[in-house]
């Protein structure tokens, strides 16, 4: 009902834009992308190669660290030799970070195109709109593209920014024409997440509803980001463990199949994995991430 990846990249979007417009340079803005995502990254793969290693898993073979030397560079894919590890997917969650760096790529080009025109932002409504576009035709032409029966090309093109493209320019969209200032979106969660319920529940399960529930969430998410906007910062005070969990989940629910532990429900299954992703992503924050971000709000010229 609330899927996470198009949630990620519609934040991404939001945030990730905004950031942007702030930077000084173009320079400053990949140095910043880069010590968001790759510190922890790289800790997490020094996490997996011990995790891996403790299962009897062995680096023998020279493709084995070409692997690892392309895990290190953010291309994410799973050799033959840990096909049987888990689910068959050493950690499925991180193929999206190669779609993420894709769209930090675009994003400054989307911007120059922008640039000086007088109809900038409907500019970005028309790469909006083409890759929306994009994505009906995909969903048409590949049904079984982002599911079991895929082929092997069509998880080629999962990979790509191009059917994941429009969730990102959502999420620019709606931080540029700041629609958080708008009166039918700042504080009106519920109601806009109950119209993307609906939307789910009572229209046809096609691809043209698919792309218009999808615009529904984005700004849901929005909608909802603002509607108690302070209370994550009270809550939170400042802490986000977020990246940490989403990197971390997936290599421990492969841990829980690899050592066999069957829970009596779903639901203890969903705790353990759950309690451990925190604890693991709240030492990734408070050792890894935070550091490094600090270094970034320096180059951003904030205080640290």
């Amino acid at each position: 009902m609330f899927p996470g990846v198009p949630i990620f990249y519609v934040i991404s979007g939001y945030l990730v834009s905004a950031s942007y417009e702030r930077q000084t340079s173009v320079l400053t803005y990949f140095k910043n992308r880069f010590l968001r995502i790759y510190p922890g990254l790289w800790v997490n793969l020094g996490f997996t190669v011990v995790v891996l290693l403790c299962f009897g898993y062995r680096f023998t073979h020279l493709s084995n660290y070409g692997w690892l030397l392309a895990q290190f560079l953010g291309f994410f894919y799973t050799p033959d030799f840990l096909k049987t590890f888990g689910f068959g997917h050493y950690n499925g969650s991180l193929w999206t970070i190669i779609v993420e760096l894709q769209f930090y790529f675009l994003l400054p080009v989307l911007y120059r195109t922008m640039r000086g025109a007088k109809s900038g932002n409907r500019i970005l409504l028309t790469f909006l709109f083409a890759f929306m576009a994009a994505r009906l035709v995909l969903n048409y032409s590949h049904p079984h593209m982002g599911g079991a029966g895929e082929s092997p090309m069509e998880r080629l093109v999962q990979y790509t920014f191009v059917p994941h493209f429009f969730m990102f320019l959502l999420g620019v969209t709606l931080q540029r024409y700041r629609v958080y200032t708008s009166s039918i979106v700042a504080g009106k969660g519920p109601l806009w997440v109950a119209l993307y319920v609906l939307s789910k529940l009572l229209l046809p399960d096609v691809p043209l509803v698919w792309v218009f529930s999808d615009a529904l969430l984005a700004v849901s998410i929005v909608s909802a980001a603002y509607t108690l906007p302070r209370t994550a910062e009270r809550v939170l005070r400042g802490q986000d463990i977020s990246y940490g969990v989403y990197i971390y989940h997936g290599l421990l629910i492969n841990i829980v199949i690899q050592m066999k532990l069957a829970p009596n429900s779903s639901n203890q299954l969903i705790l353990l994995v759950a309690t451990s992703a925190c604890l693991l992503g709240t030492l990734s924050w408070f050792f890894v991430e935070r550091p490094f971000l600090r270094k970034k709000r320096k180059l951003e010229g904030l205080p640290g």
